[in-house]
């Protein structure tokens, strides 16, 4: 699968799962909307899973599986259903 292809996956479903506080814990993006915790950034794992996180809990989201991620969401528009308000980096370690 493609950053692309990941892409196009996380904008039609959200992500697999959104961090909602600093110790890394995580629910489902509607549970995450429901608590009022945005998601302005997705890290994207080769076999399709993603995580969301607010900017502020970043980090948190990345050190989860750091080194298994392959790429990177992070919104540079205000409607997060918008693909184009979403930029992809690709993530390499090493």
């Amino acid at each position: 699968m493609t950053l692309d292809e990941m892409k196009e996956k996380v904008m039609e479903r959200g992500p697999t799962r959104v961090v909602i506080n600093e110790e890394g814990e995580a629910t489902t993006p509607m549970r995450a909307l429901a608590q009022r915790v945005s998601v302005d950034v997705i890290y994207l794992r080769k076999d399709g899973w993603s995580l969301g996180a607010p900017q502020k809990l970043s980090m948190v989201a990345r050190r989860l599986w750091d080194g298994d991620w392959v790429g990177r969401l992070h919104r540079i528009g205000a409607d997060v259903r918008d693909p184009d308000s979403w930029e992809v980096d690709k993530l390499t370690f090493g």
